[in-house]
């Protein structure tokens, strides 16, 4: 076990046996003691080592205590120091406390004045750790100060209860607010859109709570009353002893990110539908070449009919007037039979039935189509999964109809999924080309014959899961980990954009929560596994009332990433936090 530390004192006395008392009075209460006995040899001591305090008489050969004084504090700050002298001059001690002695004692003849030199030097030491403290604090203050006035990322600070208690100008400026006071006080809750503390409140507690740290995408409520999508941490503050005082928050306006994600989503989906219309042309012609081909025909079927429904008029008005002669039945059996009649009664029904099957067709091609490239809602709304998975396969049908046979196994008591829906529709169109691709390749290196995409969902409890699963080649061990990049792809020059599988990845995880992964075999295939939580992007039901339970703040032991040692201070006007210790790094 180390030894309590020894504060180390410089003695200047020229009188021994007064300065032998003091030293030994000093050494008792364990303090490191050197002692001089003229003021020279004292001021060439204090240059060569530090001294916690110093102790200096006022009357000494070769130089005054005065004068010692003056050129210790010429040199830089003065260490802890105690002037005695037995004059009593006030002079002296104005011009001695004018030059940063920290107190001044008066010789008594008895020499009762060495009693309280240990209480005095313990006092004067400490008074100067405190003020180096309060001026370590202050300047780290000032730096925490500047920079976060100067951070283009916002951030605030709120107590346990949740009243803001600082911003700094860049989270005005997201909120949209220029009055400081407008913001302060307000519950933290209240800068989030109701909707966004409805669905995240409990979500972000909990992860304060277990993991010391929510970080996450929300929405926060400007002063004009516009969202603002931002990205968000909030993190318990705590003090030295481990309690939490404050919670802190750091948020970056990612609008423009969001503009431009949006963007380039609806970029990569008409390029696709782009990708995709000529089979969808070929889709559509099919059907509407036999709805024409059945217009032909029953177009010459109807005159055929009409002809002879002419001839069944003239045959029975003959028979009303008795004037039926072996001519007209002749020409009404040859009418007849020249336009076959029975094979029109068989075949006329079949047209029809082909012409409405094609309508359908087109139809439901058409629908799929508008479904899938509508822009859609931006907020998120309950969705049919397997609705949206078969228009999906519809529209992607001629991506895959040549090189793979297609499987569904849809579970019927899938719930509705509460998602973005043109957005997963992206995603899932993007996973299953992707799949074809993958077919076709094996299928064009003669690895495989015709291949299977099968596509399967089921109910997981609060998840919904899709597995689109290929009998393709499988994905080589060496690209699996970049599978998820942007711009990556195996595909030549100008086929492939490689955003497919980044942009399905970012849709599923980040805009909702879920996950996605991939399970792979070479020369097998791979199964793309994609999880949506149901109830959107958390499973429990949220309350806009949600607080920090406050039975919950002793339990936080993970170690907030700002500074533990952080106090609230008015300065300027302002609330702003000061720093308490040596340790503290803004």
């Amino acid at each position: 076990m180390s030894e309590p530390q020894r504060y180390r004192v410089l003695c200047m006395e020229d009188d021994a046996a007064q300065a032998r008392l003091m030293q030994k009075c000093l050494e008792l209460e364990g303090y490191s003691v050197d002692v001089v006995l003229d003021g020279l040899a004292g001021l060439i001591a204090y240059s060569e080592k530090m001294y916690d305090a110093v102790i200096v008489d006022q009357t000494m050969p070769l130089k005054s205590g005065l004068d010692v004084i003056r050129d210790m504090a010429a040199r830089g700050p003065l260490a802890p120091t105690v002037m005695v002298t037995g004059t009593g001059n006030e002079r002296v001690a104005v011009e001695a406390m004018k030059l940063g002695v920290s107190d001044y004692l008066v010789k008594d003849p008895e020499g009762g004045f060495v009693q309280l030199l240990p209480m005095t030097i313990g006092r004067v030491i400490n008074q100067h750790h405190l003020m180096m403290e309060k001026r370590q604090t202050e300047e780290k203050l000032t730096l925490f100060r500047r920079f976060s006035e100067a951070s283009v990322q916002g951030f605030g600070i709120a107590d346990v209860k949740q009243c803001i208690q600082y911003v700094n100008p860049a989270l005005c400026r997201i909120l949209g607010e220029a009055n400081l006071a407008a913001i302060l006080g307000k519950d933290l809750c209240e800068i989030f859109t109701p909707e966004s503390w409805r669905e995240q409140g409990e979500e972000i507690i909990k992860a304060v709570v277990q993991n010391g740290e929510w970080t996450g995408e929300a929405t926060l409520l400007s002063a004009t009353g516009t969202a603002v999508p931002v990205l968000q941490s909030i993190f318990p503050i705590y003090n030295e002893q481990g309690k939490p005082l404050f919670f802190g928050t750091t948020v970056i306006d990612i609008s423009e990110r969001k503009r431009i994600e949006q963007e380039l989503v609806q970029s990569q989906k008409l390029e696709e539908i782009g990708q995709l219309a000529a089979g969808i042309a070929h889709e559509i012609n099919t059907p509407i070449q036999y709805i024409g081909d059945n217009a032909c025909f029953l177009q010459d079927a109807f005159s055929d009919i009409k002809a002879l429904i002419t001839l069944y008029g003239n045959f029975l008005q003959a028979a009303k007037q008795g004037e039926v002669t072996e001519e007209l039945i002749r020409e009404v059996e040859t009418k007849r039979n020249d336009i076959e009649l029975n094979y029109l009664a068989e075949e006329i029904p079949k047209a029809i039935q082909q012409s409405q099957e094609g309508v359908e067709r087109v139809a439901s091609i058409v629908g799929a189509m508008k479904e899938f490239s509508h822009p859609g809602h931006r907020e998120k709304q309950d969705v049919d999964l397997n609705h949206a998975i078969q228009n999906t396969l519809t529209i992607s049908h001629n991506e895959w109809k040549y090189v793979a046979d297609l499987v569904t196994d849809l579970d019927p008591q899938l719930p509705p999924v509460l998602c973005l829906p043109t957005e997963i529709n992206q995603a899932i169109l993007n996973v299953v080309v992707n799949a074809a691709h993958a077919v076709g390749q094996a299928l064009r290196e003669g690895k495989k014959g015709r291949g299977t995409i099968t596509v399967r969902t089921r109910c997981d409890d609060d998840w919904a899961e899709i597995r689109v699963e290929d009998t393709g080649t499988g994905i080589p061990e060496s690209i699996r980990s970049r599978v998820f990049d942007p711009f990556f792809t195996t595909k030549e020059l100008g086929q492939g954009s490689g955003q497919g599988l980044a942009i399905a990845r970012s849709i599923i995880v980040d805009k909702h929560g879920g996950s996605i992964r991939f399970e792979t075999k070479m020369e097998e295939g791979t199964t793309f596994v994609i999880r949506l939580p149901i109830h959107g992007n958390v499973s429990i039901k949220r309350s806009a009332e949600t607080k920090v339970p406050s039975d919950l703040a002793a339990d936080w032991s993970v170690r907030s990433p700002i500074p533990s040692s952080f106090h609230p201070v008015d300065l300027g006007g302002e609330t702003i936090l000061e720093t308490a210790g040596q340790n503290v790094t803004p």
